[in-house]
C-alpha cells in the first residue's frame, strides 16, 4: 500500500497523477488547502483513499466538517521540514482528540503519526490512538544498522494500543 502525502504548497494539482500512478491514499496538508472537502472528494471520487495532514498547531475543530470525507488524519508531531527535531508533547493529546472526534461521528478513521516516531514515544502514540506510524530517521535509520531493522520493524508492529 502507497500512501502519497503531499508536502506542496498546490496539492490539488497533483491529485489525479498520483491516483493514476497507483497510490491507495492521498494526503494533503489542511493549512495548504483552499477548498479541502473539494479535494477530499476529488480524491475519492477517483477510487483513492483521501487523507489529511495536520500541523502541530493546526486546531482539530476545523476536521469536525470534514469526517465524512477523510479516510486518514496524519498527525504531525513536529513541525514538517526536516529531521531530529523534539516531539511537541500536544499532538499525544491531539491524538487521542482526533481518534474520538471520529468516533463520536460514527466515523472509522485512520490515524497516522509523523515525527520522532521512534522506541520511546511509539508506544504512548499507539495507546493514545494512533494504528499507522511513519519510522525514519529517528526511530530506524539513525538508531538501528541494517542488520537490525528487521527486529525494529517487528518491535513497531507488535505495539497495540
Amino acid at each position: 500500500m502507497v500512501n502519497v502525502h503531499m508536502m506542496v504548497t498546490n496539492p490539488t494539482e497533483y491529485i489525479e497523477y498520483f491516483a493514476k500512478c497507483g497510490a491507495a491514499y492521498i494526503t494533503m496538508h489542511l493549512e495548504t488547502l483552499v477548498h479541502p472537502i473539494r479535494a477530499l472528494k476529488r480524491v475519492r471520487e477517483l477510487g483513492v483513499k483521501a487523507g489529511i495532514a495536520i500541523n502541530p498547531s493546526t486546531d482539530i475543530s476545523r476536521l469536525a466538517y470534514m469526517t465524512d470525507d477523510i479516510d486518514l488524519v496524519c498527525i504531525m508531531t513536529v513541525e514538517p521540514g526536516f529531521a531530529g527535531q523534539t516531539l511537541i508533547p500536544a499532538t499525544i493529546e491531539k491524538i487521542t482528540a482526533v481518534r474520538k472526534m471520529f468516533a463520536d461521528a460514527g466515523k472509522d478513521v485512520e490515524i497516522m503519526v509523523d515525527g520522532q516516531v521512534k522506541e520511546a514515544t511509539a508506544p504512548r502514540l499507539v495507546a493514545a490512538g494512533a494504528n499507522i506510524l511513519v519510522v525514519g530517521t529517528s526511530g530506524l535509520f539513525n538508531t538501528f544498522t541494517p542488520e537490525e531493522y528487521p527486529k525494529a520493524i517487528r518491535f513497531y508492529q507488535n505495539l497495540e494500543s
